[in-house]
């Protein structure tokens, strides 16, 4: 991967789509997407001046193609310490899936019988 793709140049932070709130969605153009070696469904890792976060690539919408914007929503931008306009890095990352997951239900109130049968599921 080049120091280019690496880098993310001319990225805007623009405002997400409301059906993209709290998911952790980076829309891009997918033309962008290509360029910084980005699939739809990739992980990249986007850093702005307040902080860093890992988001999900999808394609942007047809009204913010032919840009270089990377729509968020508001939880993420804040992260970021960004606001619409400001300048972003981005960097592909790979995120591997869990082989294993454990709850520890010491450290909060018992579980119900419902949600013990809901978890052995």
């Amino acid at each position: 991967m080049s120091a280019a793709a690496e880098a993310g140049p001319g990225l805007i932070a623009a405002v997400g789509r409301a059906q993209d709130e709290g998911r952790g969605i980076a829309r891009l153009d997918p033309a962008v997407a290509a360029e910084l070696g980005l699939a739809t469904g990739d992980h990249a890792l986007l850093r702005g001046p307040g902080g860093r976060a890992v988001v999900r690539v999808l394609p942007s919408f047809p009204s913010a193609r032919g840009t270089r914007a990377v729509q968020l929503d508001a939880p993420t931008r804040r992260m970021l310490g960004v606001e619409p306009g400001a300048a972003l890095s981005l960097t592909p990352t790979y995120c591997p899936a869990a082989g294993e997951v454990v709850l520890d239900p010491s450290a909060g109130p018992p579980l119900s019988d419902a949600a013990l049968h809901y978890l052995s599921q």
